[in-house]
């Protein structure tokens, strides 16, 4: 059965955990009883070379933040959630996503550095946690992202971080939500 999770497990947790290798037919079989949400955070972190830190505003000791997410298939939309911490904070740095594709169930990588994921983020109440684009299938370009598009989980993991202090990164004075009277 191919879904995000058991992609995930077979091409990162098999690939880049020593722990997890030689055992993809395990894991597959077994998908449920893994979280691979922390198994991805964990293998990011190793294969990066920061700690991992497990903060509400950041996952990383480089300050940004792990996410994995899926471009579904019946709206063909791309959906990154938790951007919010449960502080009630956006996330304190870039995102580094894995995000599964419904449509050819491949994983797609993206490094939205936090300038341009805060500049695109949604606001209200039931959008203010997710990051979301529509997808092409057609062209395989997901449109507000595909800028930042990597190739590997290796690159995605590596790539330096553009937030080196938490504080220095100022939103907008005024919130996108309140730029409107209604």
């Amino acid at each position: 059965m191919l879904n995000k999770h058991t992609v995930i497990l077979r091409e990162i947790a098999a690939v880049y955990l020593p722990e997890y290798q030689g055992r993809a037919d395990e894991l597959v079989e077994h998908w449920r009883h893994y979280n691979v949400e922390h198994i991805v955070e964990d293998a990011m972190s190793r294969i990066g070379g920061y700690e991992f830190v497990d903060q509400h505003t950041h996952d990383n000791g480089d300050y940004s933040d792990t996410k994995t997410g899926s471009i579904r298939r019946h709206d063909s939309v791309a959906t990154i959630s938790g951007i919010i911490s449960d502080g009630g904070q956006p996330k304190c740095g870039d995102i580094r996503a894995v995000i599964y594709n419904q449509f050819d169930h491949k994983l797609h990588y993206y490094f939205l550095p936090k300038a341009y994921w805060e500049s695109i983020r949604e606001y209200g109440r039931s959008n203010a946690n997710i990051l979301r684009s529509s997808y092409n299938p057609q062209t395989d370009t997901v449109s507000k992202w595909q800028r930042y598009r990597l190739d590997s989980f290796h690159e995605l993991a590596q790539m330096q971080t553009t937030v080196t202090d938490p504080h220095s990164y100022t939103p907008l004075d005024t919130p996108k939500n309140t730029l409107f009277t209604w």
